[in-house]
This record gives structure tokens, sequence and C-alpha cells, in this order.
């Protein structure tokens, strides 16, 4: 932010590398988005609040928080003691006579989130937020074999999370299903 000139309000979003320490920015929004509302309703930190005063020139020690944050001070980095993801939702059943392989340019409709304190967990309750599961039991596909399950792993639907899942069940590697989406 400093290198951009931004003050106020940030939404930074990056990738760090699974061989090594590196990461790479791979999203800066110098706003307020739907990820910085989730963001700060997930760690309770008052972010709009203390980004307004920035923006008007505050310095982080001349702001003062409301009686409801009298836990924390603006000088605090937010910390999260939980998890959330973010599954995005893409309803076939309303249009069956699509084509339903996601691609490059597939845009979701919608998604999902799930708090958790591990990212199982969270991933488990944002699919049964999902049009995966209209009950408490995610649909299972154990019964897909493993030339399909690599099929759809290389032409995904929009059940890959599941398709995914069942991957690592069965034993295949994190390596084997990183490249195979290629």
């Amino acid at each position: 932010m400093d290198t951009l000139g931004i003050t106020g309000s940030c939404h930074v979003q990056f990738a760090q590398s699974r061989t090594n320490e590196e990461f790479y920015v791979t999203k800066v929004s110098p706003f307020f988005t739907r990820n910085t509302s989730l963001a700060a309703k997930a760690s309770g930190y008052p972010v709009a609040y203390i980004s307004t005063f920035l923006e008007a020139g505050f310095t982080l020690a001349e702001v003062k928080l409301p009686a409801k944050y009298s836990q924390i001070k603006p000088l605090m980095e937010p910390t999260l003691d939980h998890i959330l993801v973010k599954i995005p939702l893409w309803p076939f059943e309303d249009v069956p006579d699509a084509d339903q392989h996601l691609n490059t340019i597939m845009k979701s409709v919608g998604s999902t989130i799930g708090v958790g304190r591990t990212v199982e967990e969270a991933i488990i309750k944002s699919m049964h937020s999902s049009q995966f599961s209209p009950r408490d039991i995610l649909p299972s596909v154990r019964s897909i074999d493993d030339d399909e399950i690599i099929s759809q792993l290389i032409h995904p639907l929009a059940s890959r999370i599941l398709i995914l899942i069942e991957a690592l069940r069965r034993g295949f590697s994190i390596d084997d299903l990183a490249e195979l989406p290629r």
C-alpha cells in the first residue's frame, strides 16, 4: 500500500508459492469491497470506520473508537482465530440445456461462505450453504470411477469441489491434482 500510495481501506489478494516462501499479489482494490466488508465482519475489526478517519487525514493514534470496540485499539492489527472459505455458485439446474463445463470466462452468479476453525470445517460449512446441499448431507460422488474423476478434473463442472474432495479421499496427490486442470 505504501508503494502504491494508498491510504485507507485496501483489499489485497495474494497467492503464496507451494514450493518456496515467495508470494504474488493477484489483486489490489483501493476501495471498500464486499470482501473488505467480509474481512471486517470476520475479524471484528471496524475497517470502514477506521478507513474513513485515515482517508480524512487522521493518524491511527488520533482515531477514537466507539464504546462497543473498547476491547481493541485502532493500532491493533485484526487477528483471526477462524478461517473463511468462499465457494462460487453456478446454478445450472435453472438452465438444464446449457453446457455445464467451466472455462476461463465462466462467471459465477454468487457464492457461499463458510466460517470455521480449520479450512476443512469452513469448506464443509460453505458447501452446506451451496447448491450441492439442500439438506444436511452432501451428495456422494463415490460411484464415479477414477477415469471419470480425472476427466472431470481436466474438464471441470460446477461440482468440481466434490470431485476434488473425492480425489483426495482416494489418495490422489496434491501435485497430481494441481497438474490435471492445465
